[in-house]
């Protein structure tokens, strides 16, 4: 979901009319029931000479990482120079509950496997006690645009 917003409002006073107006704000917000991800093994079972294959079970995406959600926002304030030139100042947050989204596990084969069938042999692995790739923690930035 996002939303850009510039508000205009009249008013007589030319300064309340110059405060409230030549802003603009903005909202992203995502959310997800996280990524899918394939369980791989690090053996050859299908005799490819490829030494990453599925093990017999499972299908491609068969996993997902944890739901995400995410909710990024900016302020824009323009300030006309001339008719022609004007400059926006803006401030951005990034994830701005500083919710860590697992976008990503990194290793995700796994060895116990007969090779004979391609059968997992006992119990998948916890994919979630090892390595992960997250999205982007809190981050801020302000900045400036010169418009010609």
């Amino acid at each position: 979901m996002s939303f850009v917003g510039r508000p205009q409002f009249n008013f007589e006073s030319k300064i309340l009319h110059y405060i409230v107006n030549n802003n603009q704000f903005g909202i992203i917000a995502t959310a997800n029931n996280g990524e899918t991800f394939n369980i791989l093994t690090n053996q050859d079972l299908n005799g490819d000479g490829v030494l990453v294959d599925r093990a017999v079970g499972f299908e491609r995406n068969s996993d997902r990482t944890p739901r995400q959600f995410n909710v990024d926002l900016r302020y824009s304030r323009f300030i006309n120079i001339t008719e022609r030139f004007r400059v926006e100042a803006f401030a951005e947050a990034v994830n701005i509950f500083n919710i860590n989204s697992i976008f990503q596990f990194n290793n995700t084969t796994v060895s116990n496997v007969d090779t004979a069938t391609g059968n997992l042999v006992g119990d998948l692995p916890d994919f979630r006690t090892r390595a992960v790739t997250s999205l982007d923690s809190r981050q801020f930035q302000f900045g400036f645009k010169f418009i010609f």
